[in-house]
């Protein structure tokens, strides 16, 4: 999701997902989640849904806006201030939007799709990402779609890099796609005889993504007199990235705030149009 951000420090933008958190009675908690920088120092955001037309996106109409406010409004941050995570409960939105007539198309994340245990001792050192959002604000105005890029880890996702629930990938990564989620497919495969039989691709959520690192660079102004130097940051294209599980304690600690009781379910609806069928949505 598209998240533009304002106040007296000015405008600002950044990226967020919908995650789902399981509730007792077959409900479910909508969650929002980006960073906490995304947020810091602005009073306002708006988030935008593209509108849906029942489970299909109507990608020619405007996108629907809901304004929500910063600091700290709905929002809680991970208790560790280590850790660039902040969520939010998505279900006052949504009831608001959809109590107007109005029609947004999402898709949400649910928490069977962060890695079990199986999955990452089959990951390797380098495996290819993709992550989800908008760098720099850039998206298709036209169809309010995202941008997808892909890059691979830089570190193996099995070690906290630096002791801290993070992990580096080798990727483009620039202000707007903080908040971007970060996927890795993985493909199953197993020996039968003398051949290898190939199984279905598996898409699992790694984490978010929240900075870049940078490094110092000097350059020079030549002219006839003398050579002044100038120095600039220069992004080297390694992305820093905190694990699902640091997403994972930040919904557990939201729905702590808000008195929710979470329960471990597989399945979660992902869509709007499954929410108005099988699910309420909590607040």
């Amino acid at each position: 999701m598209r998240i533009e951000t304002r106040g007296v420090r000015g405008r600002g933008s950044g990226t967020g997902f919908i995650y789902t958190a399981s509730q007792e009675g077959n409900a479910f908690t909508f969650v929002l989640v980006t960073n906490k920088h995304v947020l810091a120092g602005f009073e306002r955001c708006t988030i935008f849904f593209i509108q849906g037309d029942g489970e299909e996106p109507d990608l020619d109409t405007p996108a629907i806006g809901y304004d929500i406010p910063c600091n700290p409004g709905p929002w809680v941050g991970h208790s560790n201030k280590d850790i660039d995570v902040a969520v939010m409960p998505l279900g006052p939105a949504l009831a608001e939007l959809t109590s107007d007539d109005r029609r947004p198309f999402f898709r949400t994340i649910p928490p069977s799709a962060c890695p079990p245990k199986e999955a990452l001792d089959n990951l390797d050192v380098a495996e290819p990402v993709t992550f989800v959002g908008y760098p720099n604000n850039l998206y298709d105005a036209a169809h309010n779609t995202p941008i997808l890029r892909q890059g691979a880890t830089a570190t193996p996702i099995q070690l906290n890099w630096n002791g801290r629930l993070q992990f580096l990938i080798d990727a483009s990564v620039f202000p707007g796609s903080s908040g971007s989620p970060v996927f890795t497919t993985l493909r199953t495969s197993y020996f039968s005889g003398n051949s290898i039989q190939l199984g279905a691709n598996t898409p699992y959520l790694l984490g978010i993504v929240a900075a870049v690192y940078q490094r110092q660079a000097t350059g020079e102004i030549i002219t006839a007199a003398n050579r002044p130097q100038v120095q600039y940051n220069d992004l080297i294209n390694l992305g820093i990235v905190y694990k699902w599980t640091a997403i994972e304690e930040a919904v557990d600690q939201m729905c702590a705030k808000y008195g929710l009781t979470r329960t471990r379910l597989d399945e979660a609806p992902e869509s709007a149009a499954q929410i108005a069928e099988e699910t309420a949505v909590s607040e």
